[in-house]
């Protein structure tokens, strides 16, 4: 048995196909026939081509069968995808379970609904001048994606999301849906605030980055500033890795996590008396 074709092939592996043809070795251009235009080298028998190879009619219909697929799965885990088309890997109902989680904790934060940790007599956290409504992004949410997807159940250095806050969680159930895994994480995040507590002046300050019962989560969450918000939700093995991210950063060193003052009364344009939140 002799190896029929000599290609340098850009892409490979693909399930259930060929490795190579069996059959006589060549002696002349003619026999070659697998792709048009190769050439036999006889000294060793092996055809040649040194062009593109065509997208073979099973790969094709495997990627229709991969965005099928992707298709079933978002209406298994909770939707149909619109607000971001360009983004497969998350629903609309996950955005807008992840948008209404943050701000309706960041409502509740701007009129002093928040306890601030376990303080003797209960005390909330200031009223905010200033807290803005989110809203979805796409782009924030295409890297939260792609960094979901590496699996790596921490969060992902700075450098390599330049402009971009960040929150992880790690849900323990495969093939999550991502409004149940989002709102379970958002919970998780907002929660840490009621562990321990920040300063009164509300200074993300180099104590607070360092506590040992850890605030960052809810410190982003809470953080003013921050306007943009997206979200990803992948599966790794047993588990789903949550990753939000915000833009702008929160998580400053040595600056406020939100102005404090009468609620609204920092807004530049609209607010909502009934949520707080500028727009």
């Amino acid at each position: 048995m002799i190896l029929f074709p000599k290609l340098c092939v850009s892409r490979g592996g693909y399930p259930h196909s060929v490795l190579y043809e069996t059959g006589k070795a060549c002696t002349k251009n003619k026999d070659c026939t697998t792709y048009k235009g190769s050439t036999c080298e006889q000294a060793d028998h092996l055809c040649v081509f040194t062009g593109k190879p065509p997208v073979p009619g099973w790969f094709i219909h495997f990627l229709f069968a991969q965005k099928c697929q992707t298709q079933a799965m978002n209406k298994i885990r909770g939707g149909e995808n619109k607000m971001c088309r360009g983004n497969k890997e998350m629903t609309d109902p996950g955005r807008k379970a992840a948008l209404e989680a943050h701000n309706k904790r960041r409502s509740q934060l701007a009129k002093g609904k928040v306890r601030n940790g376990k303080n003797p007599n209960n005390k909330n956290l200031p009223t905010a001048s200033f807290m803005a409504r989110m809203e979805y992004d796409c782009e924030a949410e295409a890297g939260a994606i792609a960094y979901a997807s590496t699996c790596a159940f921490k969060q992902s250095p700075q450098k390599d999301r330049k402009g971009y806050g960040e929150n992880v969680f790690v849900y323990n159930a495969p093939n999550a849906v991502p409004a149940d895994a989002l709102n379970a994480a958002a919970k998780k995040w907002w929660d840490q605030i009621f562990l321990d507590g920040i300063n009164w002046e509300v200074v993300f300050k180099q104590s607070l980055r360092d506590k040992k019962i850890d605030q960052k989560g809810f410190t982003q969450m809470a953080w003013a500033n921050s306007i943009k918000l997206g979200c990803g939700v992948q599966t790794c093995g047993l588990k789903s890795f949550v990753v939000c991210r915000y833009s702008p950063a929160g998580n400053v060193l040595n600056q406020t996590i939100y102005p404090i003052g009468d609620v609204c009364s920092g807004c530049v344009a609209a607010c909502k008396d009934t949520d707080g939140l500028c727009m």
